[in-house]
């Protein structure tokens, strides 16, 4: 099966979940009653705004928080300069064949 064929299949699988979707809820809203909330008012409304004030002030502290500020430079964190070492290797003495080798 190629992908076109799988595309296909899954486009028309989502066309019918989403039409069976739109059908229930039309027949869901036509059912629904208008009942009367006992209480006038309720604190939904105001709890949703400063929750979005609080967010958005949060964001924009987060931003101006967020600035890069250039760091002092101490002892602590002074760039390292790099530094080359010269050490003399010795090598071993060349190792004569086997066959070489009298008892």
């Amino acid at each position: 099966m190629n992908a076109r064929a799988v595309g296909v299949r899954l486009a028309g699988a989502l066309s019918a979940a989403a039409a069976l979707g739109v059908l229930g809820a039309g027949q869901a809203v036509a059912e629904t009653t208008n009942a009367e909330s006992p209480v006038p008012f309720t604190v939904m409304g105001p709890v949703g705004v400063l929750a979005v004030i609080f967010g958005v002030g949060g964001l924009v502290v987060g931003l101006i928080r967020r600035r890069k500020v250039t760091p002092t430079v101490t002892e602590a964190n002074r760039k390292i300069e790099q530094v080359s070492v010269t050490v003399p290797v010795t090598l071993p003495a060349q190792r004569r064949p086997q066959a070489d080798h009298t008892a």
